[in-house]
């Protein structure tokens, strides 16, 4: 039987109008990227590889310059559903937006039906918030939707990229 992979953690301290990121690596990708109220530092004296390429990309995000590729990550427990709703994201231009029902006709011309509630969950399942950028997605009618990370993180992320031509009313569930 083999020793449990190890997970590196590293919370990243963002600008004061969001919560901390806390990263997550397995030593060889990115696997994990959540807001944390925390902000206790992180104990590792130095990061794996790959978090130190999570930092450099969040460090250029930040700061408000198109931070490039996206270091190299996995995301575990992906489905053939999920890695498509995440392609599709990734698809999503900085200071853009689109809806779950987009996202859900972009997914249906592939192999993948789909329902926008269906894209939805999908959407909320992303364990890599940022770096996919699942913030970009709003409901019907360009209201705000929700966020698995909160609406002020959201509404942050969306005012950093100049994406503000929504509705920031929340709809309704």
């Amino acid at each position: 039987m083999s020793a449990p992979t190890p997970i590196y953690q590293w919370l990243y301290q963002t600008p004061p109008e969001f919560d901390n990121l806390l990263l997550e690596s397995d030593g060889h990708f990115l696997i994990g990227a959540h807001f944390s109220a925390t902000s206790t530092r992180s104990q590792l004296v130095t990061p794996p590889q790959p978090l130190v390429r999570a930092i450099l990309w969040l460090d250029c995000y930040f700061a408000g310059h198109l931070p490039g590729p996206l270091p190299p990550y996995h995301l575990p427990g992906v489905t053939p559903f999920r890695q498509a709703v995440s392609d599709q994201l990734c698809q999503i231009p900085w200071g853009q937006t689109t809806t779950y029902g987009a996202l859900a006709c972009a997914i249906a011309s592939r192999p993948h039906k789909a329902a926008p509630r269906a894209v939805g969950n999908a959407v909320g399942w992303n364990p890599l918030c940022v770096f996919i950028p699942c913030h970009r997605v709003v409901a019907a009618h360009g209201r705000l939707g929700s966020y698995s990370s909160g609406l002020a993180n959201k509404l942050a992320l969306l005012a950093h990229e100049g994406a503000l031509s929504f509705n920031s009313e929340v709809a309704p569930r």
